[in-house]
């Protein structure tokens, strides 16, 4: 719910008419109404904390709990403004980057992994191991984002090929060509286009590619989620847990490897 709820203000935000190859929210309904059905989510999610205590768990862990979903949802807001801030800047570095990120997106996961373990354990360390997990699952998913924001398959992700590129996203690709230091050259390049006032044309999108390709940003995107995605299998072994309890958490984190959409 929390999620879904970002989703349909970050439609309006960016002013993107569609999301998963359909109508945005506030594309069919307007802008007000896609604000309300948002903020009616983030209600929802929050009532849905309260069923816990028809679910037998103690007022202390549903606190935890409510803790969890509301600093996630702090830093979700905190990434946002730096993604939508971002966008105007070309002095962005790979620290600031992951630091929006970890925020934006990760904040989330990490969240829904720690409230599983806060109530099931009142165990400072798993709560902890299980936070890592996510965070780092999270880092790995929003930078295999970013590669299908790029290079996606529109038929599949169910949104324009190049879509980030056209909106000047600064994506992991995009920073990591920026700050290049040993292709000046290609970053200066990358940095002309961005800082175009006109939109983008197809020829300006293909340039960009070009210059993605030639630096090795693609490689290097896809080199870090798998560097993410070994850290947080790491940290669920670190739980010392049944590897059997943990098998539908492995099995999530390596479907996020080959996802295409």
């Amino acid at each position: 719910l929390i999620h879904n709820f970002s989703l349909v203000h970050d439609d309006i935000q960016d002013g993107s008419q569609t999301r998963r190859g359909r109508r945005a929210v506030w594309d069919i309904w307007g802008m007000a109404q896609g604000i309300n059905v948002g903020d009616g989510l983030f209600a929802l999610a929050h009532l849905a904390l309260h069923r816990l205590s028809g679910r037998g768990i103690s007022p202390d862990r549903q606190l935890a709990a409510t803790l969890s979903l509301n600093r996630a949802c702090l830093a979700l807001c905190e990434g946002q403004y730096f993604d939508m801030t971002f966008e105007g800047l070309l002095e962005v570095d790979l620290d600031q980057y992951l630091w929006m990120i970890r925020r934006k997106t990760a904040a989330l996961l990490a969240a829904a992994a720690e409230t599983g373990a806060s109530l099931a354990t009142d165990d400072a360390r798993l709560r902890k191991k299980f936070f890592q997990f996510g965070e780092h699952l999270g880092l790995a998913f929003q930078i295999q984002d970013d590669v299908l924001g790029a290079w996606g398959d529109e038929q599949i992700t169910g949104k324009s090929a190049a879509s980030d590129i056209r909106d000047r996203k600064k994506t992991l690709p995009v920073v990591y060509a920026l700050n290049q230091s040993e292709d000046r050259q290609a970053a200066r390049r990358l940095a002309e286009v961005y800082s175009r006032q006109a939109p983008l044309d197809e020829a300006a999108i293909q340039m960009v590619l070009d210059i993605l390709h030639k630096v090795g940003a693609r490689e290097q995107a896809e080199k870090m989620v798998i560097d993410y995605y070994h850290l947080a299998l790491q940290n669920l072994e670190e739980t010392g847990l049944d590897p059997a309890a943990l098998s539908n958490l492995r099995a999530l984190a390596s479907s996020l490897l080959g996802r295409r959409s």
